[in-house]
């Protein structure tokens, strides 16, 4: 019986390369088939760019994660209560990884009632994944104008949602669950609004700069949950002084 093994050296054929979606569109229509198999080659071929494309994004983002360091807190808010990473540091670290795995990352904008929806687009070649984040708009600010505030806004919301797409972490990010460091949120911000509102209109207005320096920050979405107590309660008190004084 013959020995099936080729002797060393022996030239042997190459495995053949597996077949794509294109190349059997290419060898269809050689064959002359119908158009309607020919759609389905078609649809195949679509699907097969699909799914490489997303195992392309899914190997990028992989890439990048194993690279991209943690980013340092290092800027302060209210005076000194917590620490964050701005944007602008972010994509000082991550701009370079981003370029290198081909990642492009672009953000879209939606103006609500309230806040601002922002939209963080990342996409690597045909294939691209969103993450969508609202942010509340902080109360008006008499030292700052609307364009600011708004502008106050985008970059948080840009900052958070490009952290969550990318998974992106911050040094010292466990400790942001510390009550110490936490900020109030925007139901929060309403109830001290509301406050105000009925201090004013029982004949007590607050001079909000004043209140704001008195709570040592800059605007109410930088006051601590530790602080709104007081906050709550020193508007209260005002509240009823106004009305005691009215009944006399």
């Amino acid at each position: 019986m013959p020995d099936p093994t080729p002797p060393a050296g022996a030239l042997t054929a190459p495995p053949a390369a597996p077949k794509t979606p294109m190349a059997l569109i290419a060898q269809a229509i050689e064959s002359g088939v119908s158009v309607q198999e020919l759609q389905g080659l078609f649809d195949l071929q679509e699907r097969y760019e699909r799914r490489e494309a997303a195992q392309a994004f899914a190997t990028a983002i992989t890439a990048f994660q194993a690279e991209m360091p943690q980013v340092e807190k290092w800027k302060e808010g209210s005076k000194g209560a917590y620490k964050y990473a701005p944007y602008e540091s972010i994509m000082k670290v991550a701009g370079p990884l981003l370029v290198k795995h081909g990642i492009v990352v672009t953000f879209t904008t939606k103006q609500e009632p309230t806040g601002l929806t922002v939209t963080c687009r990342i996409r690597v070649g045909t294939h691209a994944e969103e993450t969508e984040l609202y942010m509340p708009t902080p109360a008006a600010n008499p030292m700052i104008n609307a364009a600011q505030n708004q502008g106050i806004t985008l970059s948080y919301a840009k900052r958070n949602a490009i952290k969550a797409a990318l998974n992106i972490v911050e040094t010292g990010e466990d400790l942001d669950g510390d009550p110490a460091g936490d900020l109030v949120n925007g139901s929060q911000i309403r109830e001290l609004n509301d406050a105000i509102k009925r201090c004013e209109d029982a004949g007590a207005p607050v001079h909000f700069g004043k209140f704001l320096e008195w709570l040592q920050v800059k605007t109410l979405d930088q006051l601590p949950q530790r602080e709104l107590g007081k906050a709550l309660a020193e508007l209260r008190n005002k509240l009823a002084a106004a009305k005691k004084g009215g009944a006399k």
